[in-house]
């Protein structure tokens, strides 16, 4: 079956041709702390493309310096921790000669301490440390009425759960500009994505959802 791109709702940027402003409020998705923090990223197996490891970390540099404001959620930083760690497991199984069929990430996280307090938990402290000391924490309040709320987005806009209640979370104090490369996003109405992804980008341009930052919205 051929791809088919999603239809676009959201408004897009191209982070490669924008230029960050003091009085932006950028939520940031995962995997863009992922590319920014975790040094082995380039040491798994499906190692990030170049684009991610250059363009997004330049972006955040670029927003630092304009003193933009840069937002985590909690949701992320449990998404990340995860990635951090399989990233890790994919490493050592493949360092060790292991097949992922009969040692699992259970047989690695119990099996290994010495790996896991070595390798897992130094990274995970360092990326913890690094997102603590150039980003604020996105308030959340999650209740039972969000949830609903949240869930009867899942009708208008093709994201996972993690991503669905993160972003209800970040529209609900008024922050729509989110920092991610994540193509589900830009199915989102009311949010402006800023990515580098080829595919958010050409559909975006197709669909007439490709703005510049000098046009309004």
């Amino acid at each position: 079956m051929s791809y088919k791109p999603p239809t676009v709702r959201a408004t897009v940027i191209d982070i490669t041709s924008d230029q960050p402003k003091e009085g932006d409020r950028f939520l940031v998705d995962t995997q863009v702390w992922y590319w920014l923090t975790y040094s082995r990223s380039q040491n798994t197996t499906q190692p990030p493309k170049d684009y991610q490891v250059e363009q997004y970390p330049t972006y955040i540099r670029q927003s630092i310096a304009a003193k933009s404001n840069l937002l985590w959620s909690g949701l992320a930083i449990t998404e990340l921790t995860t990635l951090i760690e399989r990233s890790e497991y994919d490493i050592f199984c493949r360092e060790q000669k292991l097949a992922k069929k009969t040692f699992s990430m259970k047989n690695y996280r119990h099996g290994e301490p010495q790996a896991r307090s070595e390798q897992v938990i130094p990274e995970i402290n360092a990326a913890w440390e690094t997102i603590q000391g150039i980003g604020t924490c996105l308030e959340a309040h999650v209740n039972q009425e969000f949830i609903i709320q949240s869930i009867a987005n899942l009708n208008i806009q093709a994201t996972d759960g993690y991503d669905t209640l993160m972003i209800s979370s970040a529209k609900a104090i008024g922050v729509n500009q989110i920092i991610t490369d994540d193509i589900d996003f830009i199915t989102v109405p009311g949010i402006q994505v800023f990515t580098a992804n080829p595919k958010a980008l050409v559909a975006a341009e197709n669909q007439n959802k490709l703005i510049s930052r000098s046009v309004t919205p």
